[in-house]
């Protein structure tokens, strides 16, 4: 018996050295993945929505989609970070009105000025790497509006944030002098494309560039003025994630679609149609996306009863986005639709905003019915009074 207990204590020191040797300089999170405690991240993403027009002499539209991640460890400080850009453009329109007000009291002769903000976003998640661009536009004035984006790139796995283009890769200054290297060679293929320092601009910022990432590909991008002029847009420049030496090892992954709901891909089985009247959506694809019914007798046609009068094109029926927005903008469902000419961008908000979880704690009724304020489905993260 003692030596059957004695042979047990030997196997079980065996097996600890083993166990101690095999994990010697692994992270505790691979260790306890052996352990059954660790669990892949599970993205989830929620989206508080602002559609509104303060009025006054300087009137000010602002809409804002803003994505509320969850399922990993730095969520609530990205979340943070992406309300800040929310917070500064809205401010940043409000002071534009207070000013101007000002201007207009004392110049009477001066037509009202209307003033706006927006924002919204995209998000890609490529091997535990999750990667969202904010996309803002604001008038505060002047000739014409502003265009700008901030992007924030996270591991979900180890909560760092890719706070540098050289962060993402194995020997960082190498692969910052890679990508400048291309970017510098793009320039000079289509030199008419951009200002004559566009190089040296390049080169003084010593690879130290905004990025991030869609699907498989890096997305290098700049600022207006920046290399190029306003009309070009803000400038782009794409690198496969394969042809890089990145820390991380990236899957194959399609890069976003033409079609996006609250940053998802979404079907639509007809094309957006531009023309000189404007930007035009299909009607019975729009109207599914947002939980209306269209209904169609003799060519006349209804919008959940109500009568519209759409514009044939190809014999499919299409509405305006105008239409769309308006029609969001005073539904209980809330949000808002945009269009760049490539990507159309459809927001609907998901969790409630400060206003309406203020309401819902003030106005429940008398007999404790609840009030339900957003258009979130049963199983999500929204906030129920």
């Amino acid at each position: 018996m003692m030596g059957m207990m004695l042979r047990a204590r030997r196997t079980g020191i065996l097996l600890l050295a083993v166990l101690l040797l095999f994990t010697e300089g692994c992270s505790l999170q691979y260790l306890s993945k052996f352990s059954g405690s660790w669990a892949a991240p599970q993205l989830s993403v929620d989206v508080a929505l602002t559609n509104k027009t303060e009025s006054g002499i300087c009137a000010q539209d602002i809409q804002t989609a803003v994505p509320q991640f969850s399922g990993f460890n730095t969520a609530k400080l990205l979340n943070s970070k992406i309300q800040t850009v929310s917070d500064d453009g809205i401010a940043e329109v409000k002071q534009a009105a207070k000013d101007l007000e000002g201007y207009l009291a004392e110049n009477t002769d001066r037509p009202p000025v209307s003033l706006y903000f927006q924002s919204s976003f995209d998000y890609s998640e490529n091997a535990d790497v999750l990667s969202t661009r904010i996309y803002n536009e604001n008038y505060t004035g002047g000739a014409h509006g502003f265009r700008w984006i901030k992007s924030y790139t996270v591991n979900m796995n180890t909560g760092e944030f890719y706070d540098t283009l050289g962060s993402l890769f194995q020997n960082e200054e190498s692969g910052k002098k890679l990508i400048s290297d291309k970017i510098t060679a793009e320039i000079k293929k289509q030199p008419d494309n951009y200002f004559p320092e566009a190089v040296q601009t390049i080169e003084d910022k010593n690879g130290d560039f905004p990025f991030y990432l869609d699907g498989e590909n890096l997305i290098v991008y700049f600022d207006l003025y920046d290399i190029s002029c306003y009309a070009a847009g803000i400038p782009v420049f794409k690198f496969p994630l394969a042809d890089l030496k990145t820390k991380v090892s990236f899957n194959s992954v399609s890069p976003a679609g033409d079609v996006l709901l609250n940053g998802m891909n979404l079907d639509f089985n007809h094309k957006v149609v531009s023309n000189d009247n404007g930007d035009f959506l299909p009607l019975d694809d729009m109207a599914k996306s947002i939980s209306l019914s269209v209904t169609e007798d003799g060519g006349k046609y209804a919008i959940d009863g109500k009568a519209v009068q759409p514009t044939i094109i190809s014999g499919v029926a299409y509405m305006p986005i105008q239409y769309f927005n308006d029609f969001l903008k005073d539904s209980p469902l809330k949000g808002f639709v945009t269009y760049d000419g490539t990507v159309l961008r459809i927001f609907t908000q998901t969790v409630q905003s400060g206003e309406e979880k203020k309401l819902m704690r003030s106005d429940v009724n008398s007999v404790g019915s609840e009030i339900y304020l957003n258009s979130a489905d049963s199983g999500s993260s929204s906030d129920h009074s």
